[in-house]
């Protein structure tokens, strides 16, 4: 949420100068989110994979993001969420906003030795609702997501469409 500090006016710094009250204030923010796999998360069947070098655990990332792209080339991160925010504020009335941001996708490199081929993950379009506005504030929110170039094998509950398990079935059927 953006808004303005304390009633939203600047006032001069000396009242014998003739420097102008700042009526309107503009306000930036941006927040970025980034989704990582640590060594701890991998578990089980999948576990394998890591262990021998064909997938890869991502270091945990810096505390403070500096070149989001450099980590994105260096394949440290598998996507970020970036959220950036402006707003104009008259007082506390709301005269301008934007926002901008969105997905940013890593990849999937797989390893069998000294080989190595990298995958580019798919992103799904961003998702932003209409910011929603008050006196003296303004929210904007966004979803983002994607999934794997190449996800690694996993267990599944479902169910054939012919009704019977995995397990059960003796037919080919999806």
């Amino acid at each position: 949420m953006l808004a303005p500090p304390g009633d939203g006016k600047v006032p001069p710094s000396n009242e014998r100068a003739a420097i102008p009250t700042v009526v309107t204030m503009r306000v930036t923010s941006h927040i970025t989110s980034v989704s990582w796999i640590p060594s701890e998360a991998v578990k089980g069947y999948t576990k394998p994979a890591f262990t021998m070098g064909i997938a890869h655990y991502d270091e945990p990332p810096p505390d403070t993001i500096g070149d989001l792209d450099s980590l994105r080339v260096a394949d440290a991160f598998r996507f970020a969420h970036r959220l950036e925010a402006w707003a104009e504020f008259d007082g506390n009335a709301l005269v301008g906003h934007g926002v901008g941001g969105g997905l940013i996708m890593g990849s999937t490199t797989v390893r069998l030795g000294p080989l190595g081929i990298t995958f580019a993950a798919f992103a799904l379009p961003d998702l932003r609702s209409e910011p929603e506005a008050g006196d003296g504030w303004v929210r904007f929110t966004q979803t983002v997501g994607g999934r794997t170039a190449l996800p690694l094998p996993r267990r599944s509950s479902a169910r054939r469409t012919c009704g019977s398990s995995p397990r059960s079935c003796g037919r080919r059927c999806r």
